[in-house]
């Protein structure tokens, strides 16, 4: 509390798994991946991998998780679905 009046934080502040994926995916905050992404396509390429991969894959070096553990994830992710 400052000056007797509580500070308000913003639920995406104070969670620190969501913080943690942002940061892996190369984004500043919840609301900039959010914005960047709300056109990708939420199915499948015709390689078989989602366009949300690809989408990924073409941020480059942003993006602090490997090739291969991205394709692992997606494939998890499709198998589940």
């Amino acid at each position: 509390m400052a000056n007797g009046i509580q500070q308000y934080t913003k639920l995406e502040n104070r969670l620190v798994l969501l913080s943690w994926l942002n940061n892996l995916f190369g984004y500043a905050s919840n609301k900039e991946l959010l914005n960047d992404c709300k056109n990708v396509a939420d199915d499948y390429a015709g390689d078989g991998f989602s366009h949300m991969y690809h989408h990924l894959l073409s941020r480059g070096n942003k993006v602090k998780i490997s090739e291969a553990k991205l394709a692992q994830y997606d494939g998890n992710i499709k198998r589940h679905l």
